[in-house]
Parts: C-alpha cells; structure tokens; sequence
C-alpha cells in the first residue's frame, strides 16, 4: 500500500497522545518492516518522517527528549 504510512499509520496515532512506533529488521525486500528506497510506501514514509510532530532519532536526539 503506497500511502499505508500516511492513510493508515496518522490516523491511527494522531489523536492518541504520544505514541511510539518501532518498526523491525528489513530481512530482504520480500520480509520488510520499513520501506526501504523504491520500496511502494518509500516516499509516503519520507512525507510522514517530515511531519513536525513525528520525532526520529535525530530529532528525538536534538530535542534531547532522552536525557
């Protein structure tokens, strides 16, 4: 599913108050968790990641929400 971070992810967490998403391991292109480049959901997960209340670890890091 193409849009599966931005139609079924945000909508799910964007009235929950905090929330954490883990995604796992990319075994091979057939077993994977997050989308990797060329993958359908790629650039939807690229338009998510950019969302000013979505918080990677470079984000989180710059924030310093773990210290």
């Amino acid at each position: 599913m193409p849009d599966w971070w931005s139609e079924v992810l945000t909508p799910i967490i964007k009235d929950a108050g905090l929330s954490y998403v883990l995604v796992w391991r990319n075994g091979n292109p057939g077993h994977f968790y997050a989308p990797y480049p060329g993958q359908a959901s790629a650039e939807d997960f690229k338009k998510f990641a950019r969302r000013s209340d979505v918080f990677l670890q470079k984000k989180a890091a710059a924030q310093k929400l773990y210290k």
